[in-house]
């Protein structure tokens, strides 16, 4: 049987993650994409560890947390010495958020400096970003919260940041008060001015009328003044305080903030949902069967073995068959038997070994079968390709019947029957002279397998194709593309030889 069929165009790849079937309906990559995930199972686990690390690393150095309290004058010193009502100072919570804003942190934690004497050894930058400061309207404190990785220095820096700051506002207060003082005694003297000048000019018992009665009924504003000098003084002697220690810090027993444990989990779960997403977004993206029901579906055949992948390795291409490992000789018999049980195949008598790809190597297979068939017993040609494939010559010479045309033929190890190896130049391969050598060996054996290699990349692959009764398609699993199945599938629709089934390498659990 030979087929005449011209060489089909090359089938473009899917682009979607649905292929047509050989039945013509849809072939999901889902399989594919659920195996490439199990593969890449280390990659949700390498995140989550990751992620657990970086969290511990983050949270892991936890902080301790002190707070000291300063409390606020109801009134400022303003109210208290110059009688501003609460009208003209707006209210209570207006003075507390005022005093908070005043508050140069930066000038605090310089204070805190020096109030610390070197223990522990912070600069103003360090311990201004160490100190947060809060109010509450409603209470009238002000929080100074320290935090730092020592309980005890937290409490010490909290404690200190508290006094530096109500030394800054005694200062301050000190300071208004001689201001305020000054001001007053100046407005005292120049009321004192304005008596003296009332009573200037008067004659010697109308001055002295005059002055009896100023001294008897002093001025409101003047008597005002007296009395808030003399609060003043009391205030300047009691050293009043617009802001005070409400509570200093105590040395916190535990850490701030919530266990690194709970970060270390909440890393573990994120990490591990950033890993599993980026393996289904790297599998969704990989063109490669990896589920022998995708090969069955897309090439509408039966996995007739699944063979542990170093079948359909280069390295193999020329072991005998008696120098199989038992695990690969079985797979090998195994293919045999369900050839010969194959309705396809089974009275076939030119079996074309095809690779689906460049990458399976169906050459080592198509030997391993010839090998296993020629065991049953069987006589069995091999037929491959290669650059040291025997020339046409030395091949017409064998056909001929000529004696140095045997040399052609190299013999292998058969068992019980008969397995002849003849490698063909591909370069020299035309239909014509297939078409010879395939009437020439189906005369003088009982089976014809065929090393092709594959039919839509090599010219060689679709004349070898088109000389078998029918075909066995290589795939690999992680090699193998779903555009090279569907390819190979439609091209040997085309050529009409039926594919009677895969040989699988690799797949499942498969000894590799």
């Amino acid at each position: 049987m030979w087929h005449d069929t011209p060489l089909m165009s090359v089938v473009p790849a899917s682009s979607t993650g649905l292929t047509q079937s050989a039945a013509g309906g849809q072939v999901s990559s889902a399989p594919d994409t659920v195996e490439v995930v199990r593969k890449l199972l280390w990659l949700p686990i390498l995140f989550a560890i990751l992620a657990a690390i970086l969290a511990y690393l983050v949270t892991g150095g936890r902080e301790y947390s002190a707070s000291a309290l300063v409390k606020l004058g109801t009134q400022d010193i303003d109210q208290q010495i110059l009688g501003l009502t609460s009208e003209s100072a707006t209210s209570g919570n207006l003075v507390i958020a005022e005093t908070v804003a005043n508050m140069d942190q930066l000038d605090t934690a310089r204070a805190t400096v020096g109030l610390l004497g070197g223990n522990p050894k912070l600069t103003p930058t360090e311990i201004d970003d160490k100190v947060s400061v809060g109010i509450d309207t409603k209470t009238f404190l002000i929080s100074v919260t320290a935090k730092d990785p020592s309980p005890f220095i937290a409490a010490k820096l909290a404690t200190a940041y508290t006094q530096a700051y109500i030394d800054i506002r005694q200062q301050q207060d000190s300071d208004r008060l001689d201001e305020i003082e000054a001001q007053l005694r100046k407005r005292l003297a120049e009321l004192r001015q304005q008596q003296d000048t009332a009573v200037n000019g008067l004659s010697g018992s109308d001055k002295r009328i005059a002055t009896s009665l100023l001294a008897i009924q002093p001025t409101t504003e003047t008597a005002q003044i007296t009395q808030k000098l003399e609060q003043l003084s009391v205030l300047k002697r009691l050293q009043t305080q617009s802001v005070s220690f409400a509570r200093k810090a105590d040395i916190p027993t535990s850490p701030a903030g919530l266990p690194p444990l709970l970060f270390m989990i909440a890393g573990l779960f994120a990490g591990g949902a950033i890993g599993t997403a980026l393996a289904f977004l790297i599998a969704g993206r990989n063109p490669k069967v990896y589920a022998e029901e995708t090969v069955e579906g897309l090439l509408g055949a039966p996995i007739l073995v699944r063979a542990p992948s170093s079948v359909a390795t280069a390295e193999r291409t020329s072991t005998p068959f008696s120098a199989l490992r038992p695990v690969e000789a079985e797979s090998a018999r195994v293919a045999a038997a369900q050839l010969r049980l194959n309705p396809t195949s089974r009275d076939a008598r030119a079996i074309a070994v095809v690779s689906s790809d460049d990458a399976t190597y169906g050459a080592p297979v198509a030997l391993q079968v010839a090998g296993a068939l020629a065991r049953t017993p069987f006589t069995v040609l091999l037929i491959d390709t290669g650059t040291n494939g025997k020339h046409w010559d030395q091949i017409q010479r064998l056909l001929d019947g000529a004696p140095d045309g045997a040399g052609a033929l190299e013999e292998e190890d058969g068992g019980d029957g008969t397995l002849h190896h003849l490698s063909m130049n591909e370069e020299e391969l035309r239909d014509d002279r297939v078409a010879a050598v395939r009437a020439w060996a189906l005369l003088r054996y009982d089976r014809l397998v065929i090393a092709s290699p594959t039919p839509d990349r090599h010219s060689a692959g679709v004349v070898l194709l088109r000389a078998a009764d029918t075909a066995v398609a290589v795939a690999s699993s992680g090699h193998t593309s779903r555009a090279a199945l569907t390819r190979l599938r439609d091209l040997a629709r085309q050529i009409g030889v039926p594919i009677a089934g895969t040989i699988a390498t690799g797949f499942g659990g498969a000894e590799s």
